[in-house]
């Protein structure tokens, strides 16, 4: 049997993929799918019989190589995996939008709004595919399901913009541009914080999720990360204490689970911190200039918290270097701190204090 293009595969599967998907339904019935085939074949050229004859051809080469559509039971056809049939209704609506834009960016959105998320996988397939083939359609696609949301309720915003960055993180790196990620990072803050104060605590938790995700997945090469710049600008923003309470109240959960991020989430994150919390240089570390240490002492103690849970990569890394150098340079401390262990019966564990009743 020969191989089937890419292309021939998606011509052909994504008018049977799209019903499918649009019914919710993983089963088609054996004379809707033929029907389906003359009429894309029928497009190609040909007289009825070779048409046919094409028609049951390919049939039976899609079977022989490797199951993908396949006769699951009776007289319905189906996709090996529920995965294929997203992927090829995601392509085929994609080649309506190519034809039509404004038009199928439209119905698509329209689609993915509804309460079921039933069109959830073929559209992160569809912005995925779309990042490396069109950005500006790509972007097109999330800018619209954004502003589609704007009068919804706050469950279903937060629904959207939890998607619409999933998108963001599923795609090509560098292609959404920085003006809508940026907007995305800022909708998720205000979204956290809103969530604080409304307890609702499985958005709080989500979104916790989703922006420790896009920070690990930041390109190592990036310069300056939209989500970075609106998270120091709003961990810095003194006017809005509680949006930047709920910030550093972000950072605090995901902190210890940031340690294999690119080095610019800490050569970024920790100056304003160290700023807030009224700390001195620490290592490669140097304060924010332009910030002072916060007056208000649950912000102080915030900042404090969140460079503590961020171990390695944070202050209390860079002070571990220090103290292993002492030690290294001075065996004979590390054999007293032992005896001294001993003789009192407790660990005595090394730990940088304060030098300063301020810095406490």
């Amino acid at each position: 049997m020969q191989p089937i293009p890419e292309t021939q595969a998606i011509q052909r599967l994504g008018p049977i993929a799209f019903p499918m998907q649009e019914s919710g339904n993983s089963f088609a019935r054996q004379k809707d799918v033929k029907a389906s085939l003359r009429e894309t074949i029928k497009q190609e050229g040909g007289s009825p019989e070779e048409i046919e004859c094409e028609v049951e051809n390919f049939l039976a080469r899609i079977r022989e190589r490797g199951g993908l559509f396949v006769i699951r039971t009776g007289d319905y056809f189906g996709f090996f995996h529920r995965s294929f049939q997203e992927y090829f209704a995601a392509r085929y609506i994609l080649n309506l939008i190519k034809r039509d834009p404004d038009t199928w960016i439209v119905r698509l959105i329209e689609r993915v709004c509804t309460s079921d998320d039933l069109w959830r996988e073929p559209f992160l397939l569809a912005v995925a595919y779309q990042s490396g083939e069109d950005e500006i359609v790509a972007r097109k696609l999330i800018q619209v399901l954004l502003d589609k949301t704007q009068e919804a309720d706050f469950a279903r915003q937060a629904h959207d913009l939890l998607l619409a960055t999933e998108c963001l993180i599923e795609t090509k790196p560098l292609t959404i541009g920085s003006i809508l990620e940026k907007q995305i990072a800022q909708q998720l803050l205000q979204t956290y914080e809103q969530a604080q104060t409304a307890g609702k605590s499985e958005v709080s938790e989500r979104i916790e999720g989703y922006i420790q995700r896009w920070l690990l997945n930041l390109p190592r090469e990036a310069y300056r990360p939209a989500p970075l710049i609106v998270l120091v600008e709003t961990i810095s923003d003194t006017q809005h204490i509680l949006l930047q309470r709920a910030c550093l109240t972000l950072l605090i959960m995901i902190g210890q689970q940031l340690s294999e991020c690119p080095s610019c989430v800490f050569d970024m994150l920790i100056p304003p911190l160290l700023a807030l919390a009224g700390l001195p240089a620490t290592g490669k570390f140097h304060p924010t200039a332009t910030l002072s240490r916060s007056l208000d002492f649950s912000i102080a103690d915030l900042a404090l918290v969140a460079l503590s849970f961020m171990g390695k990569s944070g202050p209390s890394g860079q002070f571990l270097l220090i103290m292993r150098q002492h030690f290294k340079d001075n065996p004979d401390h590390l054999h007293r701190v032992a005896l001294y262990s001993l003789e009192s019966g407790t660990l005595i564990t090394p730990i940088v204090a304060p030098l300063a009743q301020n810095n406490y």
